[in-house]
């Protein structure tokens, strides 16, 4: 009974994602953008907060999930493709449903093989909430140019590398005082990528993919030093090589079409 209920709960949370997210599209206006966001941000804190007091678990999703709804609202914003709109919403109800689920199944803690599936499903919303994020400054920078860019391109590295912290708390016992330097490197390395890429003739949504597809890689190798074994370059070299060569051949790909 009380499994059905947190099932329920999970369900809810979902629903209440899409339809606020709904709502926002369909009447837009600042005075319903800031009621629907409060009222939306309260119930999902309320909700996680009494599931994980049925569930007596320390785990919070806070983090991701707000990230999430940032996230998604910030992108259906930005994409002028209209037709986007409903799988980003459908999207989002599913993804808040996935990290609610992740509390109900969260008796033995995050590093165990029961929560193995969930901890993948939460870096790939952390991957996609990074992409939105890096895509809307791109976004910013070109619809504001009033704003110095070198401000958003900062303020976009420090978001992935805090990104990239809570996806490798996730493999690794890290704790921010000792992951500080490694937040520090991967924030000062997006910056610089987000400042070459806006001196390139992309739009936003292709200069956002092409930072978080590198972003992504390094992070997955800094996760990888951190973990017992480190990297291991010999296994890597296959997938950097294929990386390489699929990367540029996009980046010709798009230039051909500026």
């Amino acid at each position: 009974m009380l499994k059905t209920f947190q099932n329920i709960v999970s369900g809810l949370m979902g629903v209440i994602s899409s339809m606020s997210l709904l709502l926002i599209v369909r009447i837009p206006g600042r005075t319903v953008f800031f009621i629907v966001v409060l009222v939306w941000f309260a119930l999902l804190v309320f909700g996680e907060g009494q599931l994980r007091r049925l569930k007596r678990s320390k785990q919070t999703i806070l983090p991701i999930l707000l990230a999430t709804v940032l996230s998604y609202t910030s992108l259906i914003s930005i994409v002028e493709w209209k037709f986007l709109n409903w799988p980003f919403i459908l999207l989002l109800g599913i993804s808040v449903f996935l990290l609610f689920q992740s509390i109900v199944t969260s008796e033995k803690g995050l590093f165990t093989i029961e929560q193995k599936p969930y901890r993948r499903i939460m870096v790939l919303i952390w991957t996609l909430n990074g992409y939105a994020m890096i895509t809307t400054v791109f976004a910013l920078g070109l619809f504001f140019p009033g704003i110095p860019f070198w401000i958003l391109a900062v303020v976009g590295g420090i978001l992935l590398g805090l990104i990239s912290f809570m996806v490798w708390k996730m493999y690794s016992k890290l704790d921010f005082r000792k992951g500080l330097v490694w937040i520090f490197l991967m924030s000062f390395l997006i910056i610089e990528l987000v400042w070459v890429m806006h001196l390139l003739p992309f739009g936003y949504l292709v200069s956002g993919f092409l930072v978080a597809w590198l972003w992504y890689i390094l992070q997955l190798f800094m996760r990888f030093h951190f973990g017992p074994k480190g990297v291991i370059w010999k296994r890597q070299i296959w997938f950097i090589v294929s990386n390489a060569v699929l990367y540029s051949f996009l980046m010709i790909f798009f230039v051909r079409w500026v």
